[in-house]
């Protein structure tokens, strides 16, 4: 492990030995904010990736978590560790990662509290204040998980107007979690990008996993709604 510091007058790296930023020559010191942190020299030749696109509103987590039934949890999961890859060059597997927390009931929680620890102790490391808590997090993902058990024992009972009432409304406290999960989580994440860009911080571009999850999501909704409100509907 190398220490290494981040110029915040163009963002390259530099050695924490370094007394100026071998990209722009700026000079690096304590007084002018550079804070140095630990990353892995796997892959030294990767080429550093600007974290100017990192930002993901808060707004967009809520409306993408309705619209996707809640499966913009997994999508997030998935986009965040990658950034947490490209920002630290440490070797890490964004689609398995996501997955595993996705389909592996024990192991995702042990997966999804390493996920909020690196991103605590990164903004920590940085000198940052965070909220972010691990193990709230990893509260909120047994009540997702229990919900989602639970809608699925209803719907074993059979496809009245009652059962189909009480799936939607453990769909919408589902959801709700997910919210709860994500959004305080992105409000630390997105400050910490604003400091290491050094600059002017945009959103992340809409990604085709994103506009997938929303229809399967509608589609998930109309389903569910239907069931509530149409008996010919149940029967088919």
């Amino acid at each position: 492990m190398t220490v290494v510091r981040n110029c915040s007058n163009c963002g390259a790296q530099s050695q924490a030995s370094a007394n100026s930023c071998t990209s722009c020559g700026a000079e690096l010191t304590a007084e002018l904010g550079y804070e140095p942190y630990q990353r892995n020299e796997a892959s030294p030749d990767t080429p550093r990736v600007s974290v100017s696109q990192y930002r993901i509103s808060p707004d967009k987590i809520v409306v993408m978590s309705i619209l996707s039934w809640g499966l913009y949890l997994f999508y997030w999961l998935y986009l965040t560790w990658k950034q947490y890859r490209d920002h630290t060059r440490e070797v890490a597997f964004p689609v398995w990662h996501a997955a595993a927390i996705g389909t592996v009931p024990i192991y995702s929680l042990f997966r999804i509290h390493a996920h909020m620890r690196v991103f605590r102790e990164l903004m920590l490391q940085a000198g940052q204040a965070t909220s972010i808590s691990a193990g709230r997090t990893v509260g909120l993902m047994i009540v997702f998980t229990v919900l989602n058990g639970v809608a699925l024992v209803v719907v074993e009972l059979g496809t009245t107007s009652t059962t189909a009432l009480i799936t939607l409304v453990i769909d919408i406290g589902s959801v709700s979690v997910v919210i709860l999960l994500l959004y305080g989580v992105q409000k630390n994440l997105n400050r910490y990008w604003r400091e290491q860009s050094g600059g002017p911080l945009f959103n992340a571009r809409l990604g085709a996993g994103e506009v997938i999850l929303v229809v399967i999501g509608v589609l998930l909704w109309v389903d569910a709604i239907a069931s509530v409100l149409s008996e010919s509907y149940r029967l088919v």
